[in-house]
Parts: C-alpha cells; structure tokens; sequence
C-alpha cells in the first residue's frame, strides 16, 4: 500500500463535466479500492493543459521541493497530469528518476508497467493532436471574425467597450473613456507634455487604464499611438481592398491620428521627472556642452536643498542652486526675449491625398512583407490581390497634386513676458522647449557663474 498524491487540473472553473470535486471522487474511490493512502492534492484551477506539469503553481510545488512525501502521483484522466508529449514525458521521465509511480485511472494506466508506460505514450500523442486541432480552430475562428469585421476577444482597448449584436460582437466608443482618448488628444495637439497630462487626470482621480489613479507617460503615450483609435483592432487586418478592415469606432479620424504621431515623433526621447523644475533638460555647460541634472540634497538637518549638477563627463564646476540658476536664466530670458511675440508651433494641414498616400504605403509595406514570407499558394493569391489594389490605390494617389503636412511657427499676439509670468513651470518648460531654447552655464574665478542663451539655429 502507498501514499499518493492526488492530481487535479481545470481550465476553466465552471466545466462542470471535469470539475475538481468530480475528479476528487474518482480518485478517492482508486485509492479505496486499492488500499492506497491520498496525503495531499495538487489542485490547479484556470491552468491550460498546455503549461508545463513543473511550471504549474501547485503541482509544481509538490514535483519540485515536496516529491519525498509521496510514492506516486494518481489522476483521473491523462490530459490532467498534462496535454502534450514533451510535458507527459518530461513528467514520465521525472517520475523514472524518483522511484515514483504515475497513475491515470480513466486509461487504466500505471507506469509501473511496461505496458502502462507505452499506452501512455501514445495517448499523450493524441492528446497533442487534439490540442494543435484546437488552436487550429480558435486561430481560424478568430481570423474570420476579423475578417467580417468582428471583435475576436483578447483586451478591450482602453476607449472601447464591447457591443453585442445578431451578428456577433464589435468595438464601440465608451463614453467615459472615449471622452479621456480625445481630451488627451486635444492637449497633445495644443503642445501639452505628456507627463503635465497625467498629473492632470491624477488630480481629477481619473482611472488609469489598468486601474488605479496613477498615470504613466509610457502608457498614455500607447494609447495614443494605437491605430485602435482609429477602430482597426489588430494591425495587419486587411480586407480585399488592401484596406485596415474595421472592427470598432473610429475615436479620431486619419489626419488627426497622424497630426498626434507628428507631435509624438518630435517629442521622441524628451521625458521628464515628476519633480522636474522648469530648466530640465533645458541647462548645458557651456564648455563642454553636457546637460546638467536637476537634484536635490539633505543636509543633517533635514533641510532639502535643490541644485544643478553636471553629469558624470563634465569635469567643469558649473554646479548651481535651482534658485539662483532660475533666477539667472529668467533675467537673461526676459532681457533678451520679454518684448519679443511669442510663438507657437501649429500643424498646418497637407492635402487630403498625403494623408491618404501615406496610409496606403503603409498597408502596401505590411503586405509585401507578409508576402515574401507566407508559403502556401492560396494565401499567395490573397496577398497578392490585395496588394494590387492597393498599388493602384497609390498610384492614382501619387497622380494627384500633393502637399505634405509641416510644422509652421505662428504668433500668438502675446509677448514673451506676459506668458512667462503667467506660465506653471510646465508651462514655462514647454515654451522654451518649442523655442528652441536652452541655457549655457560657464563657471569662473572665485566660483562665479554666467548665463547665457546660445543662439538658436
């Protein structure tokens, strides 16, 4: 007689036809009738039969520190102790070098057999082809659903909502998020930070969108890069036509997708701390032309002191406190620049046809590559139809007078001191981050210091 242990895997929690107490009788009753002790239960709920037996949170456990406490391992079907060949045989091969014994009784199969042994090699086998059929069938599943214009599962892209109808279900514009995408969209486009961005919706207490009240850079910046705003749920997703095929709501249209991408694309690299002053980034030795950082000090006291600092290459002393450095470089700014209007970045709009253009070779791309690499002939006459379309679509584009979209700097009526004194440091940063402008410290004797603004290119 033995001690087992008693193996017990679900899917998904309410299959009732498997469910864990169903399992748990079937071996209590083997264990009964052959006089075997059950000392534990390994019980994964919501593991796939395709994870590792090792790499389950339970039976993994018991397989890596807790194997000296039983003789062998007993479950109800094969496909619970796992569902593919490698993870049968790894299991096989772990029990072998144990002195343990593996138990499915549905099969009627012990590994203490040779025969036993056998049998369940060849049902783990089957097990595998009725796992590869599956995702063969969810996988086509999923590509037709799309292909018709259907939401396949998987995320709900924050903005969305899932719609129901008779023909199954799409995206559709959540209101209360929806409203948050295009509020974003709308100061991105007015030059707001990112980060000024998320401090906003903190202060609001908007969610964030995996819960919570903290908003990163990182994600608002996802978000507003997803073609999902424009209701194309997976990239790639092309109808005949070489067209994105459509699954949700358009949250935003194409140019206002590109103007965001534009203002994204010339914010590349450029982040800023929570805590950061209104010259971050925006301070540089003037000898060597390395930034100096934003820091702050403690004294013994408590007493918190903010400074400059230059960064590990500089080896000149141009280190200053916040204070003075601001107070320095708003002198030199408001001397040079204060009766000066001050200007803004504006998008000025391309013809339609750029836009257009510009999307059509991106779809073109995405076919060409799809089809230098796919090898069965039917998906090679698909490709290729739609790719026709859409060269056709771009040479009819390209026929047509065009303009590209640009940048242009546009007065607003304001001078330079006005909106300064009335500017945040947020504010402040992002004026002089549009200018062009940044200030070059240089150190001199009796430890004085200079501020200057290089000219701007």
């Amino acid at each position: 007689m033995g001690n087992y242990l008693g193996r017990v895997r679900l899917s998904v929690s309410s299959d009732e036809s498997t469910s864990v107490e169903r399992q748990r009788e079937h071996i209590k009753a083997w264990a009964k009738l052959h006089g075997h002790t059950i000392i534990g239960w390994a019980e994964d709920v919501d593991v796939s039969g395709k994870v590792s037996p090792f790499d389950a949170p339970n039976f993994g456990d018991w397989l890596q520190n807790r194997w000296p406490e039983f003789d062998g391992i007993v479950a109800w079907k094969l496909d619970r102790l796992a569902r593919n060949t490698f993870g049968l045989n790894d299991l096989f091969r772990w029990a072998h070098e144990h002195d343990k014994t593996v138990v499915s009784i549905t099969e009627s199969i012990d590994l203490s057999t040779p025969i036993g042994r056998a049998i369940a090699g060849f049902l783990a086998a089957l097990a595998e082809m009725e796992l590869e059929n599956i995702r063969a069938r969810v996988t086509d599943s999923h590509r037709h659903l799309r292909s018709a214009g259907r939401f396949a599962g998987g995320t709900v892209p924050y903005g969305f909502r899932v719609a129901k109808n008779g023909n199954g279900c799409t995206l559709d514009a959540d209101t209360a998020t929806a409203d948050v995408v295009r509020r974003a969209v709308a100061e991105v486009l007015d030059g707001t930070p990112l980060a000024h961005i998320c401090r906003q919706f903190e202060a609001e207490q908007i969610p964030a969108p995996r819960g919570g009240q903290r908003w990163s850079q990182s994600a608002l910046r996802s978000i507003l890069r997803s073609r999902t705003l424009l209701g194309e749920f997976r990239r790639g997703n092309l109808g005949p036509d070489g067209k994105a095929i459509k699954v949700g709501a358009e949250l935003i249209d194409l140019p206002t997708f590109q103007r965001v991408q534009a203002v994204l694309d010339g914010n590349r690299g450029v982040g800023v701390r929570r805590d950061a002053s209104a010259l971050s980034g925006l301070v540089k030795c003037g000898d060597c032309g390395e930034s100096l950082w934003f820091d702050t000090k403690r004294n013994g006291q408590g007493k918190v002191y903010y400074y400059y600092r230059p960064n590990k290459k500089c080896e000149h002393s141009v280190s200053m406190q916040a204070e003075f450095l601001e107070q320095l470089a708003e002198a030199v700014l408001l001397a040079e620049y204060g009766d000066t209007e001050l200007t803004q970045r504006q998008w000025v709009a391309g013809e339609d046809n750029a836009t257009a253009l510009a999307d059509a070779v991106r779809r073109a791309t995405a076919l060409a590559e799809r089809l230098g690499v796919v090898t069965s002939p039917t998906m090679q006459r698909v490709l290729g139809r739609q790719l026709d379309a859409v060269t056709q679509e771009i040479e009819t584009l390209e026929a047509m007078p065009q303009v590209d979209g640009h940048w242009e700097q546009v007065g607003t009526g304001e001078t330079w001191g006005h909106a300064w004194q009335r500017a945040d440091k947020d504010e402040r940063r992002n004026m002089l981050r549009n200018a062009g402008i940044e200030f070059h410290v240089t150190g001199g004797p009796d430890g004085a210091r200079t501020v200057v603004i290089p000219a701007r290119p």
